[in-house]
């Protein structure tokens, strides 16, 4: 059985070796016929002219036969341009068995190492060279496929320029008629594409893949799985004819070949800008007589990731278009959204680099998501957000976005944030912040913003304005009307410790210096350091360069008051505080108590009581922790203080030692009135009567801040040294002469006491005497004289006080 398969193998190859013997030797007998025949076929087929350097019969191409042309040049039709194509072989391939026939059809030209120009004007191509076989003809053209190899190609119309070079190239189809069509197979590289003035291509790519070529004056190209430099899977469409069309799509693409897309193109690739992701994507690029190549870009992704400098867009879903022509671009965001779909964004930017937005954007997060797009000295902690927001706007860069470029934009649409903290620079600005507001352009209207800071909170109602610009940057100044109502507000809460680390308790208003609000305050409790006051109402103005507050009233001290209030604070010089004040029956030791005596301890609120009611026009300077200068005070005070009473004060304590007056240590009197002004450090206190539960006087004198005195104090002799005179003196010669004033109730004594609180000094000044009394202690003044030195003596044992006599 194997014998006779192996002889019937044998035979076979045989025969064939004979058959191929055979017709070798007819192509080789009939080479000139079959030369001369294939040359009748193209001259009645082409509308060209062919010139060929040597011909003759090749089987490089078997099972096909071939005539092999060598050094071909090929002129192009309707005289657009010289050469078609030159290449250095050419074969016209046909079938083994046609030789046996009248006529040998071609079925297929191979161009191997050479270059093929291909042109289109006016309509007209040069490579139409084709044209039907005539039916007298010998031969035919009937190709069934062409063959590229090594071949460098450009094609060229009047927008258009392409150029490459080919590897292998397989057409197969109808190559002639109004409807021709084929199919090819490429291998290639695309070295450069240009378009009117705009270069497609810096650097060469591989275009490999299948594709369908088909049309007669107009092209169009279809490609299947083509492969354009690092991009695979590619489907691609080209139209020539008035407009020329490129079409590039690919269903899953890794959004890092972007990059090399932008990279082939010759596009800048924006700075700092990362994308990561799968999308269906689809570029047409398209090129029209007299205008600038139009690039339109279609991107679909369900996982989108972005990254631009310091801000982060991850797992987002996207549809969007980008179109650009010529120095414009314009980039559709049909629709933007996490995986969540609590963030999502709509609208067109316009001019990406100098970009102009106009956006819609949708946000429900929590709040700590805005950390990322905030600048990294804003901090929010907790809490959450609704945000639905209109964006208009046009900036310079995107990096304008974040600086004062906001200014220039405008915002419109609604705001919520819940139970977020609030940081600035490291400092906690605001707690349990809860915000419900509507945005119109730069303006926030806010319906509710509650907010604590340290013991304080806040409610306010009203509008902020260029809220965005003063959030981008450090410069820009946050104006404002508002309502603003407080349950408790402790005003040193919302002073910054200074840098000062030898000061404590030092505070001071810089935080301030960004702010021009105004507000209609209503506070049910108010604190600063020992003041406490309730139903504090008026209106305030808080910018850089003053703090004021007009039509204040409140209840404070177990009184009322009101008036208005304003403290300079420039950047430059020292602050000021200015003050027009009413007080309607506060206790004077509540007084005292709220503003820790007034930095002084000469007199305090231990020392005197009463129900004050005033009226005071006052300027000081002032610190920046709200600290009066006492120095530099000016006061201008009317002044009634009822059911008052004076205890323990040093001065009236050594008038009541030397008079021996022991009820002057703790004196009540029903009303006193006076006009009290401070200058220069200096209390002047006019000549005023006060009447007493110990005796009548008229008082009036000066007092220093540093506690220098100079008080004149008239009484009535029969009330102070008989009426009240200690009864168990036993200096009888005093007593006599002092019996003078008996004769005359209405004589008055005046009392200088002079020096320091601490050590007072007291005398009687002969000048201050009238009447009758003067000119009997003038009889009688050195008697009188030494029996003052005499009780002098008595007293210094005792008490260490100094008593003078004015000889006047």
């Amino acid at each position: 059985m194997l014998k006779r398969l192996l002889k019937f193998l044998a035979w076979s190859l045989g025969i064939f070796l004979l058959i191929l013997g055979l017709i070798m030797g007819i192509l080789y007998l009939r080479q000139d016929q079959i030369r001369d025949l294939v040359f009748e076929s193209i001259n009645e087929n082409l509308n060209t002219e062919i010139e060929v350097k040597e011909a003759g019969i090749s089987f490089r191409k078997f099972p096909n036969a071939a005539i092999r042309l060598e050094s071909v040049l090929a002129r192009g039709s309707h005289n657009l341009g010289d050469t078609l194509f030159f290449v250095k072989n050419l074969y016209l391939e046909f079938g083994i068995w046609d030789i046996f026939d009248d006529e040998i059809p071609i079925k297929s030209l191979s161009l191997e190492q050479g270059s093929l120009r291909l042109l289109e004007q006016a309509g007209q191509s040069n490579w139409d060279i084709l044209k039907g076989g005539s039916e007298e003809s010998k031969a035919a053209l009937r190709l069934e496929a062409i063959k590229l190899g090594d071949i460098d190609y450009r094609y060229q119309n009047e927008e258009l320029k392409v150029s490459g070079h080919v590897d292998k190239l397989k057409a197969f189809g109808q190559f002639s008629g109004s409807n021709w069509g084929i199919d090819l197979e490429l291998q290639s590289q695309l070295e450069k594409a240009v378009s009117g003035q705009d270069t497609w291509l810096q650097s060469p790519a591989v275009l490999d893949g299948k594709m369908q070529i088909s049309g007669a004056s107009e092209i169009t190209v279809k490609a299947q799985e083509l492969r354009l430099a690092s991009i695979e899977n590619i489907q691609a469409q080209f139209s020539s004819g008035i407009k020329n069309v490129l079409s590039l799509q690919q269903a899953n693409l890794d959004l890092n070949q972007i990059r090399n897309v932008y990279a082939l193109l010759g596009w800048q690739w924006p700075e700092d800008i990362d994308l990561e992701g799968l999308a269906a994507i689809q570029m047409d690029f398209i090129s029209s007589p007299n205008t600038d190549l139009r690039t339109e870009i279609k991107v679909q992704s369900p996982d989108f990731s972005l990254s631009y400098a310091d801000y982060q867009f991850e797992n987002f879903q996207v549809q969007a278009e980008y179109y650009l022509q010529g120095p414009y671009d314009r980039l559709e965001i049909r629709n933007l959204a996490n995986e969540s779909q609590s963030l999502k964004a709509r609208g067109t930017i316009r001019q990406l680099e100098k970009p102009q937005l106009k956006l819609s954007f949708a946000a429900n997060e929590d709040a700590e998501f805005w950390n990322r797009y905030l600048p990294e000295s804003w901090q929010i902690k907790g809490g959450s957000s609704s945000i639905d927001l209109q964006v208009n706007g046009s900036f310079a860069s995107w990096e304008d976005l974040s600086g004062p470029g906001l200014s220039r934009a405008k915002f419109n649409g609604k705001m919520e944030l819940i139970d977020l903290d609030l940081e600035h620079e490291g400092e906690l600005l605001a707690k349990d912040l809860i915000l419900k507001s509507r945005l119109s352009n730069q303006n926030l209207n806010i319906d509710s913003l509650y907010l604590k800071r340290g013991k304080s909170d806040l409610d306010l109602k009203g509008q902020i304005n260029n809220i965005w610009t003063f959030i981008s940057d450090s410069i820009s100044v946050l104006n404002g009307n508002l309502n603003l109502h407080s349950e408790q507000f402790f005003l040193a809460d919302f002073l910054s410790e200074t840098d000062n680390e030898t000061s404590e308790e030092s505070l001071n208003l810089k935080w301030k210096e960004r702010l021009n609000l105004r507000c209609l305050a209503h506070i049910h409790n108010f604190s600063f350091r020992n003041f406490s006051a309730k139903e504090l109402k008026g209106d305030l103005v808080l910018n850089d360069d003053l703090i004021s507050g007009d039509k204040i009233s409140l209840i404070a001290d177990q009184g009322q008051y009101e008036g208005m209030f304003e403290i300079s604070t420039p950047r430059e010089g020292d602050y000021r505080f200015k003050a027009n004040l009413k007080g309607s029956k506060v206790q004077v030791s509540s007084v005292f108590a709220s503003f820790d005596n007034f930095d002084q301890e000469t007199i305090t609120g231990e020392n005197l009581e009463g129900q004050l009611s005033f009226q005071t026009r006052l300027e000081a300077p002032i610190s920046s922790d709200l600290k009066l200068d006492v120095n530099g005070l000016e006061v201008i005070a009317d002044m009634t203080i009822e059911q008052g009473r004076l205890r323990n004060y040093e001065p009236m304590q050594a008038l009541s030692r030397f008079a021996e007056v022991d009820e002057l240590n703790d004196v009540s009197f029903n009303t006193l009135k006076n006009t009290i002004t401070i200058s220069q450090g200096l209390i002047r206190i006019p000549d005023m009567a006060i009447s007493s539960n110990v005796l009548n006087m008229n008082l009036s004198g000066s007092h220093s801040f540093d506690n220098a005195i100079d008080y004149v104090v008239t009484m009535r002799l029969g009330d102070v040294l008989f009426a009240k005179r200690d009864k168990s003196s036993d200096n009888k010669e005093f007593e006599e002469h002092l019996a003078i004033s008996r004769r005359d109730d209405d004589h008055r004594i005046p009392i200088h006491i002079s020096g320091t609180v601490d050590e007072p000094q007291i005398g009687i000044s002969r000048e201050s005497l009238g009447g009758s009394l003067k000119e009997s202690l003038k009889k009688q003044g050195q008697e009188i004289k030494d029996l003052f030195k005499k009780e002098e003596a008595k007293k210094d044992q005792g008490t260490g006080l100094k008593f003078e006599w004015d000889e006047g």
